[in-house]
């Protein structure tokens, strides 16, 4: 997934993550959207908008002039893989040159969405080195 950094609007405490902060930090009603695109497009996307982007799933980084992916497992991701982006229908309306003409429009919100992930996953949210943050200098 990939969140702007304008969308981000608040953090989180230590503790319980509670719906109210899932609404402070996500409060604008965002539509969800599901991508199929490639690394390469990825990476054209990431380069060419020059905004900073949240991000999970993946690994990023900037080497030189070029970005490179990786799986969590911090294996190279080729060019031609196609991967499922998920990102709210904010980015792909500013950014619409980068994206295809069609996604999978989902039935929720990015909030609701989150809310969802939060209440069915096993295991806390903690994450002490984790900055998933991205922007191409």
């Amino acid at each position: 997934t990939f969140q702007n950094s304008g969308g981000v609007r608040s953090g989180l405490n230590e503790g319980d993550i509670t719906v109210r902060e899932i609404y402070e930090f996500d409060p604008f009603n965002n539509g969800a959207i599901i991508y199929e695109m490639s690394i390469s497009d990825m990476k054209i996307f990431l380069k060419g908008s020059a905004a900073g982007f949240y991000y999970s799933g993946v690994q990023i980084q900037q080497v030189d002039n070029s970005v490179e992916i990786r799986d969590l497992s911090n294996n190279i991701i080729p060019n031609t893989t196609i991967l499922l982006l998920g990102i709210n229908d904010y980015i792909p309306a500013v950014y619409d040159n980068y994206f295809p003409l069609s996604g999978e429009v989902q039935p929720y919100s990015t909030a609701e969405a989150i809310i969802y992930y939060l209440k069915n996953m096993n295991d806390q949210v903690d994450y002490p080195d984790c900055y998933r943050y991205f922007r191409y200098q």
